[in-house]
């Protein structure tokens, strides 16, 4: 029995085993077990490899799958990092391409996509895929799952394995599709973004939407994004069709900064009412064309809020001079085909002053409620 258990033991070891594990901290602990006849090689926790591989879908990239690219990180010369995405998925690739893009913006970080239409169990296939994309074979292999082994064997080089039981990030993707709001914190605020709840007022003149935007914004104490465009025209005469481009630029900046670090936010207007007033003081033609920096991400978490101009009137607050009912009535309809165009739900507010707030508080508790934000 015992000598039958050590030709097992001396078969195994032909072939090369490696087996990693990373204590707390990340401080490596590697042992390579190599070819029969060789000793034990500690490898050094400053070890650097020359070309290391991370892969995943990371959907959606959070502070587990950070934990892993820093590791990484500090032990590759250059370092891929491979994101596998599929069509139906949300957030789709372009978002998730571009959360790694911001966090990882660096020359010896090189980031690719492999479109997800294989089998996951197929070790071999998703070697020879990583291969065909970065066009050679890695030195090691960092994941924190238990396929890294065949991964890394198929691709003839190490696997380092970094906290497979979840240990020191206790977190993973299913958790947090299930409810991202639940496990806020483990999301880096760069992917809070697209989670956010944007609840977008917006409407004609008179219709009521800054001061039922703001009461509201008191009510649930969430983030409240005002009108940039009021600030911006305090110092214009006459309008080009770049002022709007500004302003359109800014009001995004800082919807997209508050939606960082709020899991809802209430806005006065967005960059598609600033698209509406270009056509009401510019004559140059802008429909869809403006080229903002930064695009409102129209997910189903953009909720719209629409004023109805029916039983409000024209009041001059200082900054309508030139408006009448005839050019608020066609505000009211542009705006209107506007929002509806971006595929996103409306609710509209009618009644009295009042009775809008009303409406638009028992609009937002709903929801709340279906997205699960106590």
């Amino acid at each position: 029995m015992l000598i039958r258990r050590l030709l097992e033991q001396l078969t195994q070891l032909i072939q090369l085993i490696q087996v990693t594990q990373f204590g707390q901290f990340g401080q490596r602990q590697l042992i390579q077990l190599r070819q029969f006849g060789q000793r034990q090689k500690r490898i050094l926790p400053n070890m650097r490899y020359e070309i290391g591989v991370v892969i995943g879908k990371f959907y959606p990239l959070h502070k587990g799958h950070q934990y892993l690219i820093e590791i990484a990180i500090k032990n590759s010369q250059l370092l891929y990092i491979i994101i596998c995405t599929k069509d139906n998925e949300v957030p789709n690739c372009s978002i998730r391409l571009k959360w790694l893009k911001k966090l990882y913006n660096h020359p010896n970080i090189i980031i690719k996509e492999i479109v997800d239409i294989y089998d996951r169990n197929d070790s071999e296939l998703w070697a020879k895929l990583t291969k065909e994309t970065i066009g050679c074979y890695p030195d090691v292999v960092f994941t924190s799952e238990n396929y890294g082994h065949e991964y890394s064997r198929y691709l003839k080089c190490v696997h380092e394995l970094v906290d497979l039981e979840r240990i020191n990030i206790p977190i993973s993707g299913t958790l947090i599709r299930s409810n991202p709001f639940k496990y806020w914190d483990y999301l880096d605020p760069v992917v809070r973004e697209s989670y956010t709840i944007k609840i977008v007022f917006c409407g004609a003149e008179s219709t009521g939407k800054t001061t039922i935007s703001y009461r509201l914004a008191k009510k649930f104490k969430v983030a409240w994004v005002l009108e940039y465009g009021r600030e911006y025209c305090k110092n214009i005469k006459n309008w080009t069709k770049k002022d709007f481009e500004n302003i359109a630029n800014k009001q995004n900046e800082i919807e997209n900064e508050a939606a960082q670090y709020n899991k809802v936010i209430i806005c006065d207007t967005d960059s598609n009412t600033t698209k509406v007033w270009c056509n009401r003081y510019t004559e140059e033609e802008t429909n869809f064309n403006f080229n903002f920096n930064f695009k409102p991400d129209y997910s189903d978490n953009t909720f719209y809020i629409f004023s109805h101009i029916e039983g409000t009137e024209l009041i001059d607050d200082g900054t309508r001079t030139d408006s009448n009912d005839e050019i608020r009535s066609w505000m009211h309809k542009e705006l209107l085909e506007t929002m509806t165009a971006t595929g996103r739900p409306i609710f509209i507010l009618t009644g009295t002053y009042e009775q809008r707030y009303k409406q638009a508080k028992e609009h937002i508790i709903d929801i709340l409620k279906y997205k699960k934000i106590e």
